[in-house]
């Protein structure tokens, strides 16, 4: 599956579909703002997703809707500020979110005032002034998918929105966040090489290893909505940039190489300690020890 943005159709299975056969599914109010997201959309935006989408890929729909008709919409999913709904009959089926336009603000002016305080949990930063389903991932989540997306109804609207979000901003504060996480996995990783619990070791060092990589992602202004895109959009990097190659020759140790050996496996998690503790001091840090 394939988005021309400039004849504004998707190619699909030899057949093509323009985006008016997707708003006559939808039948939009005047004042919604509608955009397409997804793997399919992000292939054709983005330079950093070359290579995300293929045929069984859905299309996302994120339609942005004036609170009274938030309220009175129907779906299959009902939160408090997102409604989720679905159509069958139309590709490979679109995957509708309906969101609160005075959640979508709010969220907006959230991130440009946020700061992270003294002894504060970054993971509360949001939650705890909106409620509930504001989590660091849902919200990068909802960023990533307007970040790279193609709108299709209400323009204007749309752009304004955009403009409303400081990118920049959130990727600050998650980084913060993300370190953290890093920073408590660290001593976990160490304290099992010391009693030989090599799986477990790795286990860990695997997980702090995609924060790593997210965390350089952001800081290079890219964002990803679900982990198993970070190795593919991380290598996209490497490729454009010409930069980080350390990091990703770690990533081939660590997930694509034989590490059966507990001695071999032993030492690809310590050298990628040592370059990951590295890499985040040098690049994102500036010299901060993080253990």
């Amino acid at each position: 599956m394939k988005i021309d943005i400039f004849k504004k159709q998707i190619i699909h299975k030899n057949e093509i579909y323009t985006y008016d056969d997707i708003l006559n599914k939808l039948h939009p109010l005047n004042e919604d703002v509608i955009y397409l997201a997804g793997s399919v959309v992000e292939q054709a935006v983005a330079q950093c997703a070359t290579g995300m989408g293929n045929d069984l890929s859905d299309i996302d729909v994120f339609i942005i809707r004036k609170h009274c008709n938030f309220e009175m919409t129907t779906a299959d999913y009902i939160y408090k500020t997102k409604k989720i709904y679905f159509i069958n009959t139309l590709l490979n089926g679109l995957d509708i979110e309906v969101f609160d336009y005075d959640y979508i603000t709010q969220l907006a002016k959230m991130i440009k005032n946020s700061t992270v305080k003294r002894d504060e949990r970054t993971s509360t930063i949001f939650s705890s002034s909106m409620g509930d389903n504001n989590s660091f991932t849902e919200i990068s989540t909802f960023l990533c998918r307007l970040k790279y997306s193609i709108c299709i109804w209400n323009f204007d609207k749309y752009a304004e929105i955009l403009q409303s979000f400081n990118f920049e901003h959130f990727s600050e504060v998650y980084i913060n966040h993300l370190v953290a996480k890093v920073d408590n996995i660290f001593p976990d990783i160490y304290g099992n090489l010391q009693s030989c619990q090599y799986d477990v070791a790795l286990h860990c060092m695997r997980d702090a290893f995609f924060y790593i990589m997210k965390i350089i992602l952001l800081d290079e202004s890219i964002f990803v909505a679900h982990p198993k895109w970070i190795p593919l959009k991380f290598k996209n990097l490497v490729d454009l940039k010409h930069k980080y190659m350390n990091v990703w020759k770690d990533y081939v140790r660590l997930f694509r190489s034989d590490i059966t050996d507990n001695e071999i496996s032993e030492a690809v998690v310590r050298n990628v300690l040592i370059d990951s503790k590295q890499e985040i001091e040098r690049v994102l840090l500036g010299g901060v020890s993080l253990l």
